[in-house]
């Protein structure tokens, strides 16, 4: 099963929204949900279509970027999430284990979520092998997820094969969208990940450290994953020409990149496949309309889930 870890903001959980009622991803897909914003209004709508549909979803309860920095936010914020988490039990209530986590916080966090199955993460955690045995020995913790392979190999290979995920960020973050050149080799784990654990996982196209957006672009990009000759996941960068902040319209800089991007995907089916976010991109080709940068984003997520989900799904 594929575990996105995606931030939880409004094109992340649209997107899963969109791919919800359109594939059939309840057995492929699996998200990780880390939230970055206190309002939790568009998260619970996700998690609500998510478990109407049948889907598994890793929500995180202890996040701590964005508007939960300083950590005044996280309990209400928490709060508001029990409703979904009691109405579907698919949405697993999750636990990042990270290098100040203690023993008795896991226990915490185990003991607010009575009866129920809930997921821990992993990242450089600083627990004794007796602690993590005693973790591995209880049945209602679904998955153990160990992320940016941030586990020493001795714990990491302590975790049940059958509830084991790795979750790597495998996109290569430029500072600037104009610096984005040549197709890079992305990720073949989906090729690989069945010998050892559960699962495999990405930061799709958003990557892992979580930055903030605002501010005018001085180029538009669009980053498509697609499939090479041996199965492996390539991604390509589409860049606007006009890559100057006083040169150009936002709206002129996406139809520049979204004409690249559709070009090739015409030309390379086979590779980018089919789905109804490159068919958005080219609509906007065609009839020359800027949807807003959100929508571009929201479409490139859908688009690398559903050609993830084309790949391992088995109908």
């Amino acid at each position: 099963m594929y575990h996105p870890h995606l931030f939880a903001r409004r094109a992340e959980l649209l997107a899963l929204r969109d791919l919800a009622p359109t594939l059939e991803i309840s057995t492929t897909i699996s998200p990780i949900l880390e939230a970055v914003k206190e309002d939790s209004r568009d998260l619970l709508r996700c998690m609500q279509v998510m478990g109407e549909a049948g889907m598994v979803a890793s929500v995180i309860v202890n996040p701590v970027d964005g508007d939960f920095k300083s950590g005044d936010a996280v309990e209400a914020w928490r709060q508001s999430l029990n409703e979904r988490f009691q109405l579907f039990p698919s949405m697993l209530p999750a636990y990042v284990c990270r290098p100040k986590s203690t023993a008795q916080q896991i226990d915490a966090f185990l003991a607010a979520y009575p009866n129920r199955d809930v997921a821990l993460l992993y990242w450089s955690p600083k627990i004794s092998n007796p602690t993590l045995t005693d973790l591995v020995g209880r049945p209602r913790i679904r998955f153990h997820i160990n992320l940016h392979n941030q586990m020493s190999a001795a714990q990491r290979g302590m975790l049940p094969t059958n509830k084991a995920v790795d979750v790597t960020d495998h996109f290569e973050r430029c500072l600037r969208n104009a610096d984005y050149g040549s197709p890079e080799f992305f990720s073949d784990d989906h090729l690989n990940y069945s010998t050892d654990s559960a699962g495999f996982g990405d930061f799709s196209i958003v990557g892992a450290q979580y930055i903030p957006g605002g501010g005018q672009a001085h180029a538009v990009a669009i980053h498509a994953i697609y499939k090479a000759d041996d199965d492996a996941l390539w991604v390509e960068h589409f860049i606007s020409d006009d890559t100057d902040l006083d040169v150009g319209t936002v709206e002129g800089k996406y139809l520049q990149a979204a004409s690249k991007l559709t070009e090739a995907t015409a030309a390379r089916p086979a590779e980018f496949g089919q789905d109804i976010a490159l068919e958005g991109f080219a609509a906007d080709v065609e009839n020359s309309t800027f949807p807003g940068l959100a929508v571009s984003k929201r479409r490139q997520i859908y688009h690398h889930l559903a050609l993830v989900h084309s790949l391992i799904y088995e109908p």
